[in-house]
């Protein structure tokens, strides 16, 4: 059914079928929302492909080779004082973000 208001009369292109419950407000505002999310969720994805393609930093801390991986988010610790295959300790970081990451636990493998 085609509607007909005084304000919308100036622009013939403006008039369009609708249902009696939906204003033309109501169905511009949903539609905004919906972009603003769609948008947001898009954002989200890049940064986190992103993230995946630096698949590891290493970084020099204390005279030991540290390789952080993205992936997993776990940081890979080779002492340069034992053998390297002996002396890999696993540790869980909560961010990988610069070389000062904090440490929450570790564990010796």
């Amino acid at each position: 059914m085609i509607r007909s208001s005084p304000q919308l009369d100036h622009n013939p292109s403006m008039k369009f079928s609708k249902p009696d419950n939906v204003t033309y407000n109501d169905k511009r505002r949903r539609t905004k929302t919906l972009h603003f999310y769609r948008a947001r969720r898009k954002s989200h994805i890049d940064n986190r492909i992103d993230n995946r393609r630096e698949k590891s930093n290493i970084v020099n801390v204390n005279s030991a080779r540290v390789t952080i991986d993205s992936f997993s988010q776990t940081l890979l610790l080779a002492t340069p004082m034992f053998d390297a295959r002996c002396c890999l300790i696993r540790l869980q970081i909560t961010n990988v973000w610069k070389s000062s990451n904090v440490i929450s636990r570790g564990n010796l493998y």
